[in-house]
């Protein structure tokens, strides 16, 4: 239990990272996900951290285990990120920043063995929903939040098995693997 909660501070780490505008995915034209949605899943994300440390200090092995199965599943989204992350970080890590870097994005169109080019709709569904989760609007209507929720799930779903099999979200058990580096 301790090594997979050493696993989620270091993801917790990255999406923080991420989240304050730091880490490649914010160079990449396909990623379009305001820093304020990124904060409240970085936010939401550190407050199950905790919950797991007390857990854990607790010697519950039972309900950490439950605890971590239920963080993979209603966490997906922030663990793509992760993945996204940590997978492309060299090749999204070389594309240009500021100015020249916003200019490329709008002047030269992806091509076809562009990063997840499969998966473009579905990027895009996902950063539109991780978006539309932040706002409080979003967060006062349920049944909005629920079809948001569910339209980011399947998003992950479809775009997770892409990612070099770095993290299995879409599977039946729902269970965290660890990422290579």
């Amino acid at each position: 239990p301790l090594a997979r909660l050493m696993w989620l501070i270091e993801r917790y780490r990255v999406i923080e990272s991420v989240a304050n505008g730091g880490g490649a995915l914010n160079r990449w034209a396909a990623w379009e996900v305001d820093p304020p949605a990124m904060q409240k899943r970085a936010g939401v994300l550190a407050a199950q951290v905790r919950r797991l440390v007390l857990l854990a200090a607790a010697g519950d092995d039972t309900k950490l285990s439950q605890a971590f199965q239920a963080l993979g599943a209603e966490h997906a989204a922030a663990l793509l990120v992760v993945a996204l992350e940590y997978e492309f970080a060299d090749q999204l890590g070389a594309l240009p920043q500021g100015p020249t870097g916003a200019l490329s994005q709008l002047l030269f169109s992806p091509g076809a063995d562009a990063l997840l080019a499969a998966h473009r709709d579905d990027l895009a569904l996902l950063c539109r929903c991780l978006n539309e989760l932040a706002h409080p609007a979003v967060a006062r209507n349920d049944a909005v939040r629920r079809r948001l929720e569910r339209e980011c799930a399947a998003a992950v779903a479809r775009i997770a098995p892409q990612v070099a099999g770095l993290v299995e979200l879409a599977g039946p058990s729902r269970d965290m693997i660890p990422l290579r580096r």
